[in-house]
């Protein structure tokens, strides 16, 4: 009995111990992650921009959030026509790249890649019938579908005809975005031209 009964406390112990074990180890996993992550949202002078070590977002500041009616583009950004090409090509300035670090490493950001995919898959669609989908325009379809999913915009759309889209749309200032893009490319010029 009294072999049984130690043994049944030696498993015990251990059990102890090992889930002791466990939740430190668990805990340090977290801290460092948690570190990690943290460092990876900063983007002020802890980055080198080599490899993996870049933050993962493009601090520019917080964006405004603007009204902008869904009306005034209609006839703008179509598929075809005289303007068609210029407008679609003017949404993603210097192919949409920007230039992050000392060394001045080039990246393309979310919204830019998004417009970009557009592009793509508009000039698919203005390829002669039974043309194969080209790889790139496979990936951007897919890339479109993940950045839909990944924002899961809950705003409510009424279906009622006389409302087929929202009158005035709430939406991050797009404008700021061009306007950091714009002086990023003009600093990588300057930087270029040294």
């Amino acid at each position: 009995m009294l072999g049984t009964s130690s043994s049944s406390a030696a498993r015990s112990i251990s059990f102890i111990l090992l889930s002791l074990l466990l939740a430190v180890n668990f805990t340090c996993v977290a801290v460092i992650l948690t570190k990690e992550q943290r460092s990876n949202l900063s983007t002020r002078g802890s980055h080198t921009y080599i490899g993996d070590d870049y933050p993962r977002t493009w601090d520019i500041g917080e964006l405004d959030t603007v009204l902008a009616s869904s009306e005034p583009d209609a006839h703008r950004y179509l598929i075809h026509g005289a303007d068609a090409d210029a407008q679609w090509a003017a949404m993603t300035p210097g192919d949409g790249f920007i230039y992050l670090g000392e060394r001045r490493a080039q990246f393309s950001f979310s919204m830019f890649h998004q417009l970009r995919c557009l592009g793509v898959l508009r000039d698919q669609l203005l390829q002669e019938e039974g043309t194969p989908l080209t790889e790139l325009s496979g990936h951007c379809l897919n890339y479109l579908r993940q950045m839909v999913l990944c924002r899961a915009d809950i705003a409510l759309i009424p279906l009622q005809l006389i409302a087929l889209y929202p009158d005035v749309l709430q939406c991050k200032d797009w404008r700021r975005v061009y306007a950091a893009v714009r002086e990023n490319q003009e600093d990588h010029r300057r930087w270029l031209s040294e």
